[in-house]
């Protein structure tokens, strides 16, 4: 018998294939693809085949440049409430006009309060569009995800016009596709936390220090243990000399 804490559930629309897996957190994935190729109609039946609970709902890799903004919007105003993650990465959305992903920004559920954009080249998109573009994102989604290869072909000013929805780095998720798409963690590493810098967010100085504390714990960890073989050697040097005295003796 397995205890099922995590339920991940695919649903491709023709084929209505579950997979469930076991993980070790209470989370409901529901993952919709050819959102771009299907009708009206057929986009309205997926979004309705969505079944309570879901938490993260992942239409990525969907072809949404093929939608209009008024489709766009439709879609994201039917997404369920309690989907608090939504992934909307690698959808080419730069093809979208500023006026469209306007629109469709606009309509994401007040439910959402993590937005996945990476993969979607907003770099080929002037600071004034990127301006009006993330200033469209509801206040509710406190978190974006970028990607580091789209923030490095960024110009200073288009990446401002980003920070100025969102500034800080507990608001941003960066990803590197080049590393494995490892999420970085300023929490831990003093490099990750060099890179939000450089593109320009703002770092608490509380963050820059934690990085700095973990250093500090690890090393007073390895001169305890350095301390403690130290100590170990001497009292067998002692026990070894004290035998030697009784010897003589």
């Amino acid at each position: 018998m397995f205890c099922l804490n995590w339920l991940e559930i695919y649903f491709i629309f023709g084929t209505k294939s579950i997979k469930p897996k076991i993980y070790s957190r209470i989370k409901m994935i529901y993952v919709i693809k050819n959102l771009g190729t299907m009708s009206e109609n057929e986009v309205t039946q997926a979004f309705a085949a969505i079944p309570p609970g879901v938490s993260t709902l992942d239409l990525s890799r969907n072809y949404f440049y093929e939608k209009s903004g008024t489709e766009l919007a439709q879609s994201f105003a039917a997404i369920p409430k309690g989907v608090n993650t939504l992934d909307l990465s690698w959808n080419v959305l730069y093809k979208k006009s500023r006026a469209e992903l306007v629109q469709a920004f606009e309509a994401i559920s007040q439910t959402v309060t993590s937005l996945d954009l990476e993969g979607n080249d907003f770099w080929k998109k002037s600071a004034e569009e990127l301006t009006l573009i993330f200033n469209a994102i509801p206040q509710n989604v406190a978190r974006v995800s970028l990607s580091v290869e789209e923030l490095n072909q960024m110009s200073p000013e288009q990446r401002k016009a980003i920070q100025n929805r969102y500034p800080c780095v507990e608001q941003v998720i960066l990803v590197d596709a080049e590393d494995k798409n490892r999420k970085l963690n300023p929490t831990l590493s003093r490099i990750d936390t060099n890179a939000y810098v450089r593109f320009g967010f703002k770092v608490s100085p509380q963050l820059c220090f934690i990085p700095h504390l973990f250093l500090l714990l690890k090393i007073k960890k390895n001169c305890s243990s350095w301390h403690r073989v130290l100590s170990k050697s001497s009292i067998q040097n002692s026990k070894k000399a004290s035998i030697n005295l009784d010897g003589n003796q």
